[in-house]
């Protein structure tokens, strides 16, 4: 059925599809635009994709009924009105399976992604090759593509309030000598290979919980981590954060600028292997770790940098629980430097 004109000026008369409102984004009418529940698909070839052009903010999760003039995004309810941007293209039958887009979403320079889920990519979910770029993805899940989350090559990347997991290779790549890439209060989990990956740029990972990750052992068993950084730009900053289970080191790192690790939980990482939750040359101050050097050392009592090194004491205590709140007695409650957290700032609870 077609309802309404069809001219993206109101619920009535919303495009059915969103290239048509990305393409009047481009031709300079408007650069925001809302997108109610349902699926969404690129195209029908493997280079197509939803490019989103310079400027634009494209939000997804609404109902279809609230006032643009009065509605704030803060109200959207993500799980009653999912906006679903999935990869698929056609069935082909000669071959007898279904054939995907290699990129679900093309990011162009200041755009936003909110509120979507973005899932079955060929290759790449979420997708930037331009340099000198930046972009915000926030409030997306980020799911099941058949390469790279997130690839982002040369441009500065916000990441925030994100659920990046089950992709068959990197839940988020980022590459750029001199760019940043800021991941805040996001879940990074079951991803084939390393949960974060970059390479010569210099990442900010706050607030976020990273886990069971590297699962995509293979040949290559020991190459993927919870965090993967090579040849950093500047010092990764990794404060506040949960790092578990994941199937090597929690944080690798090869370089001269080592990532200051703060405040932290390291635990479980690299079962089957050594036991480092790390790798070599990290600067770890007031976090929770193992140390795989004195096994039989679970003390609680802070160490000259203010690290201990006792069970968390997660509420439940299986590594595959999924979830990793912290019981009431934990020795870990209070032990971070509140200085370093800034005003504001949040948990992954919202608190």
């Amino acid at each position: 059925a077609v309802y309404g004109t069809q001219a993206g000026t109101s619920w009535a008369n919303a495009y059915t599809d969103l290239q048509n409102a990305l393409e009047r984004a481009r031709n300079g009418c408007g650069n925001t635009i809302w997108v109610a529940r349902g699926t969404y698909h690129p195209g029908n070839t493997r280079s197509s994709t939803f490019s989103i052009p310079d400027g634009a903010a494209v939000y997804g999760a609404f109902a279809a009924t609230e006032d643009p003039v009065t509605f704030d995004l803060a109200d959207r309810n993500f799980q009653a009105n999912k906006s679903i941007l999935n990869g698929y293209a056609w069935y082909d039958p000669m071959y007898g399976f279904e054939q995907y887009t290699e990129k679900v979403v093309t990011m162009g320079n200041e755009t936003i992604l909110d509120g979507f889920i973005v899932e079955e990519a060929g290759l790449y979910g979420i997708y930037s090759y331009v340099p000198n770029i930046s972009s915000i993805i926030s409030n997306c899940v980020i799911a099941r593509n058949s390469g790279r989350g997130i690839y982002y090559e040369n441009g500065n990347l916000l990441v925030s309030w994100c659920i990046v997991t089950e992709n068959r290779t990197h839940g988020i790549y980022h590459f750029g000598s001199g760019k940043t890439v800021n991941i805040t209060n996001c879940k990074i989990f079951d991803n084939g290979q390393n949960g974060i990956f970059s390479e010569y740029s210099t990442p900010t990972i706050l607030n976020s919980l990273i886990y069971h990750n590297a699962s995509d052992i293979g040949i290559y068993e020991i190459a993927y981590h919870g965090i993967k950084l090579v040849q950093p730009y500047g010092n990764p900053v990794i404060r506040n954060n949960t790092i578990v289970y994941n199937h090597n080191e929690g944080i690798f790192f090869i370089g001269e600028n080592a990532p200051e690790i703060t405040n932290c939980i390291l635990w479980g990482n690299d079962e089957n292997g050594g036991g480092f939750q790390f790798s070599e040359g990290c600067s770890v101050t007031y976090s929770c770790f193992h140390d795989p050097n004195d096994p039989n050392n679970y003390d609680a009592d802070p160490d000259a940098n203010y690290n201990i090194h006792a069970e968390p004491n997660f509420v439940y205590n299986d590594p595959n629980s999924y979830n990793y709140h912290l019981a009431y007695d934990s020795p870990c409650k209070d032990k971070g430097d509140s200085s370093l957290v800034i005003p504001g700032e949040l948990d992954m609870d919202g608190e």
